[in-house]
């Protein structure tokens, strides 16, 4: 267990201070703890408006030397007055700048700001359903993962035994999922650093399974123009916000009824909350 008051209790008694809305001086701004479900490894960020990372330094030992389960301290640099918590920059001031995760019998690498399901035991669920429909169809040779973060979704579909194309706007992400393939010897996955809207039309064809896992905002006019330029006969739609993607769905199905909607599953992520993850699976209607 992580004491967060033995944290904060530290910070005051070495004259540190802290506030969220700090953008100039050497304040922190936020703590971070991500944690592993299933590994028992945390990882502290300190994230602060200064890149003075040596001052930081005695708190980061001082958190790894008293906390066992934490594998490492990092600071992020986010010197913006923005609702993001996270800067582009982090830097590892103590113990590693990673933690590890077993997921559906892989292990993956999680650094600080990769985006990673808190709700891990329902996250397995979601791939597993996804796994498990791709493998009920032989009509595709290429699986295309948009979105791909760190290869949550990518990785697990490894055994289906096509070639698998994850697509990721973050640089990090990419580069710990390639990690993650090599660390579970994975030989049929790449993936591609660059945005899902310039990429998308380039890698579908009619003989290509879509996955798709956008952020809340759903998917632009752009990227479904390309969905429907190139038909992929089977499409798992995995969404954040329900409302986002009824649109989406709404253009995929009416447009001249190229595809149908043959499955919703939500899940609750967040118990008591009012949010919920949907998966939609679709199938194409007409086939040429």
């Amino acid at each position: 267990m992580i004491n967060i008051l033995e944290i904060k209790k530290w910070i005051q008694e070495n004259d540190y201070s802290a506030s969220p809305d700090d953008t100039e001086s050497t304040l922190i701004r936020q703590i971070a703890i991500r944690a592993s479900k299933n590994t028992k490894e945390a990882l502290v960020t300190i994230v602060s408006a200064s890149n003075n990372y040596k001052k930081f330094i005695p708190m980061a030992e001082h958190i790894i030397s008293h906390f066992d389960i934490v594998k490492g301290v990092t600071l992020n640099i986010q010197p913006k007055r923005t609702n993001l918590i996270f800067g582009n920059k982090t830097i590892c001031l103590a113990g590693s700048a990673y933690i590890k995760e077993r997921f559906l019998g892989l292990e993956l690498f999680i650094a600080s700001t990769n985006f990673f399901q808190i709700n891990t035991e329902l996250a397995e669920i979601t791939v597993s359903l996804i796994r498990d429909w791709l493998m009920t169809y032989d009509n595709y040779d290429v699986i295309v993962d948009a979105y791909s973060g760190i290869g949550t979704i990518s990785l697990p579909l490894a055994c289906i035994k096509k070639k698998i194309i994850g697509i990721e706007n973050n640089k990090l992400s990419v580069r710990m999922a390639s990690l993650n393939a090599d660390v579970n010897n994975i030989k049929n996955t790449t993936f591609i650093y660059g945005d899902v809207d310039e990429i998308l039309n380039n890698v579908l064809s009619g003989r290509t399974a879509l996955i798709i896992d956008p952020p809340r905002k759903g998917l632009s006019e752009k990227t479904i123009d390309s969905i429907l330029n190139n038909t992929p006969p089977i499409i798992a739609y995995l969404s954040c916000n329900p409302s986002t993607l009824a649109r989406d769905l709404n253009r995929l199905v009416s447009t001249n009824n190229d595809y149908k909607v043959i499955s919703i599953q939500p899940f609750d992520y967040f118990p008591q909350t009012t949010h919920v993850e949907v998966l939609a699976l679709l199938e194409k209607t007409k086939f040429t």
